[in-house]
């Protein structure tokens, strides 16, 4: 027996832990991780913005949008200008890159914490976090 918030995150843990494996074995089997890399990453975007009640129609427009515009009349200059090489440039981008994505995951992970304390049904399936459930083998 457990209480449900550990219960639940182990289940998170192994579907995100499968899901790595699945795409790790996709990037190996590839034979150029970025191929799988790329696809990988705008398609959760995708996804994400979908929810947020963005269309798949804005996301493939977004070489159209102002902050394009404005990523590549500003930032991407920046960094090319700055960089010695093509690594370094890749590198930097890649650090932004980063920086981006953990905003976004840390939005999603607020939300879901606010729902685990006021909607913990929903997430857990109990009254509350801390109810003790039984551990699936």
């Amino acid at each position: 027996m457990t209480e449900a918030w550990m219960k639940r995150g182990l289940e998170r843990q192994n579907l995100l832990d499968d899901i790595k494996r699945q795409i790790m074995d996709e990037e190996e089997e590839s034979h150029n991780r970025i191929t799988v890399q790329v696809p990988t990453i705008v398609g959760l975007l995708c996804h994400l913005a979908n929810t947020d009640g963005v269309g798949f129609e804005e996301l493939h427009d977004a070489q159209d949008s102002p902050a394009w515009g404005w990523f590549c009349e500003t930032i991407l200059p920046q960094v090319v200008n700055f960089a010695r090489s093509k690594q370094e440039e890749l590198a930097l981008l890649a650090e932004i890159l980063m920086w981006e994505t953990t905003s976004v995951v840390n939005r999603y992970r607020q939300e879901l914490n606010s729902q685990e304390i006021h909607e913990p049904d929903k997430v857990f399936g109990t009254s509350s976090a801390m109810d003790v459930v039984g551990v699936d083998t």
